[in-house]
């Protein structure tokens, strides 16, 4: 069920977006790894693309809000059904 959940949001974004997410995830598996609740990797998550958009910001890039949750969503991964 959280597999398909995945691939009926990644089939709905941009290709810069579906990065963000991917990128998310990952993070979010290495978090519940550590042992981490769903709770603090879903702010983990978030705070790794608010981070990353702060480096955009400082480092010539375009920040987006919407990078920022895409890689938060990510975060979606390490809920349990």
């Amino acid at each position: 069920m959280r597999y398909l959940l995945l691939i009926l949001t990644l089939s709905a974004c941009e290709q810069d977006k579906v990065g963000h997410f991917v990128v998310g995830a990952g993070a979010a598996i290495v978090a519940r790894e550590t042992g981490l609740t769903t709770l603090q990797t879903c702010v983990a998550t978030l705070v790794l693309g608010g981070l990353k958009e702060i480096h955009d910001s400082r480092y010539g890039g375009t920040v987006e809000i919407a990078d920022a949750l895409s890689t938060g969503a990510g975060c979606i991964i390490s809920l349990e059904f």
